[in-house]
């Protein structure tokens, strides 16, 4: 099975997954565009200008714009993976955001590092179910950022910002629950780079500004719960999509549906 989608909000940005694949890639390139491909199970072997590897499971291999490589599935089984396709112009964009010049090459093939792994499949996802543009973001600024630390930049990228300008994002998102808001919202409101907040807010906070905000929702839709209002007029007021939204993040986070705590 394959599925390539194109996302709506980030024009510069393809996501493809392939599901028990045996397909075999003759030798290409892909023309302006820079290739993440996290293998998910199986293998493949890859031939990138004569640099030979295997893709193994927990794997991400990185190509190049312009990078002529081959690859077929490790003694011919079947693979299941996901691919992320970023143009140059989308790309540099971004990294220039992050503080790294325009036009990198990669030098590293693979990439091994859980936390990286991690971010791709959380950027993968925002973009495959079509979250908000304040989700996606900065889960693509997460995820580019520890590629750049762990396969490009010299010097690793400094995530400091004032408790000052903490409890002013704190706020700003507490205080629209029910708004669309973005990232170039909270850059704006305490003068950093959208890049340079994600960083920082995550790693002062343990996650992002959308997952700070998204338990807050849940946590003001509790109150209303306790009230006894009903669970639609609830989403609305918290900001969800719609009911189904509010109660699928309500499940995750506490692991029990909003009916449920109500009837408590």
């Amino acid at each position: 099975m394959v599925q390539i989608a194109r996302d709506d909000t980030f024009t510069g940005i393809e996501y493809l997954q392939v599901v028990n694949s045996v397909h075999e890639y003759p030798t290409h390139f892909h023309d302006q565009v820079y290739t993440f491909s996290l293998m998910e199970s199986g293998g493949y072997f890859w031939e990138k200008n004569n640099l030979n590897s295997i893709v193994s499971p927990g794997h991400i291999a990185v190509i190049n714009p312009g990078q002529v490589h081959a690859g077929k599935p490790v003694d011919s089984h079947q693979s299941t993976y996901k691919v992320l396709y970023i143009s140059n112009y989308y790309f540099n964009k971004i990294v220039e955001e992050i503080g790294v010049g325009p036009n990198i090459e990669f030098r590293k093939v693979l990439l091994r590092r859980n936390s990286i792994v991690s971010d791709f499949q959380n950027l993968f996802n925002s973009l495959k179910n079509n979250c908000v543009s304040l989700e996606k973001e900065a889960n693509l600024i997460l995820f580019l950022s520890g590629v750049l630390n762990y396969n490009y930049y010299e010097e690793k990228i400094t995530d400091y910002c004032s408790n000052d300008q903490l409890i002013q994002i704190k706020d700003y998102l507490r205080e629209s629950l029910s708004e669309k808001i973005s990232l170039d919202e909270l850059s704006n409101l305490v003068n950093l780079s959208k890049s340079h907040l994600v960083r920082a807010f995550k790693k002062t906070e343990g996650v992002t500004p959308f997952a700070y905000r998204t338990i807050l929702k849940i946590e003001y839709a509790k109150q209303q719960l306790k009230e006894g209002l009903d669970l639609c007029e609830i989403a609305q007021n918290a900001g969800f999509h719609d009911q189904s939204h509010f109660t699928n993040a309500f499940k995750k986070y506490l692991g029990y549906t909003p009916r449920q705590y109500k009837c408590l």
